[in-house]
């Protein structure tokens, strides 16, 4: 099995690449990324270059795990392109060199009845990915994602601080999730071949 990884360097990609090096199957992973990195494990590679690729490598399976926030994106504008554009456009070049599954970590609550305007973006991504009819899709919908992130986002580094000791008491589907659940469940549908999607529950033991 051969996975292409993009978002490879942010909360829920990090635990992805751990995980999915572990698997027995996998030949190598495909991680993309803007800047230079090392890894002397065989079965990685990272692809470096533009933000989006002219070209990827052949793989059985693309997964998304790319995503910012309004503050650290700094517009509308500069949001959607980043959640939005750029994984389509990843998605395309993927689908174009041979690629047939999919796995993407949207939000929950994407929906594009919302007046949110991330889960609009979300929503907008996950049904422009229906139509390039990848024989499997798997979107995954967390609630907060818990872990370390080295991107500075001080507001949600608060928000995990407080959340933390009481999650236990919130309600599955909207319960924090550790960014190794969401991993697991990723890797576990590596080599699924249709349309799910996964909610908040599918993530909390």
């Amino acid at each position: 099995m051969k996975v292409i990884l993009a978002g490879a360097t942010g909360l829920v990609g990090r635990c992805v690449l751990q995980q999915v090096l572990q698997e027995s199957d996998l030949e190598i992973v495909y991680a993309i990324s803007r800047r230079g990195h090392f890894s002397e494990n065989p079965k990685m590679q990272w692809v470096f270059g533009p933000e989006i690729p002219e070209i990827l490598p052949a793989a059985d399976v693309l997964v998304i795990a790319l995503g910012t926030t309004m503050a650290v994106a700094g517009s509308k504008e500069a949001f959607w392109k980043v959640d939005v554009d750029l994984p389509l456009s990843i998605a395309k070049v993927a689908r174009a060199s041979g690629c047939e599954r999919v796995i993407l970590v949207s939000a929950k609550g994407a929906n594009t009845e919302s007046k949110i305007f991330y889960n609009r973006a979300k929503i907008a991504l996950e049904n422009q990915l229906k139509e390039l009819n990848f024989k499997g899709l798997t979107i995954l919908r967390p609630s907060l994602l818990l872990g370390y992130r080295k991107e500075k986002r001080p507001m949600e580094r608060i928000t995990q601080a407080l959340v933390k000791p009481i999650r236990r008491f919130f309600p599955k589907t909207i319960r924090p999730v550790e960014g190794d659940d969401v991993a697991r469940r990723i890797c576990r549908s590596l080599h699924f071949e249709g349309f799910q999607v996964l909610e908040n529950e599918a993530f909390v033991a």
